[in-house]
């Protein structure tokens, strides 16, 4: 009788723990946000920009690349300078992690 109380508990357990799962048993975040610092009025400051925001355009719109998680880049500007660009990475990590 216990026997059958054991292989009835696995088989009630493997059901209900295999339910809420995906396929490869992780779930995706619903946003993953990337942070970009950089000089915004240098050259090619100014060409990245363009080119991370229209990126970002683009894989949002195309369902089959993130495949519903949503990316958000977080523009900051250093204006040439490494200590705003430290402080902006710190800040970023601080706020998104």
């Amino acid at each position: 009788m216990n026997v059958v109380w054991i292989i009835v508990s696995c088989i009630v357990c493997f059901g209900v723990c295999s339910d809420g799962l995906s396929g490869n048993g992780t779930s995706r975040p619903a946003v993953v946000n990337v942070g970009a610092i950089f000089t915004f009025d240098s050259t090619i400051g100014r060409a990245a920009k363009i080119a991370i925001q229209e990126a970002v355009k683009d894989v949002n719109s195309n369902s089959s690349v993130l495949q519903g998680t949503k990316l958000v880049v977080q523009l900051q500007n250093s204006n040439c300078s490494g200590f705003l660009g430290m402080v902006g990475g710190t800040l970023f990590t601080v706020h998104f992690l």
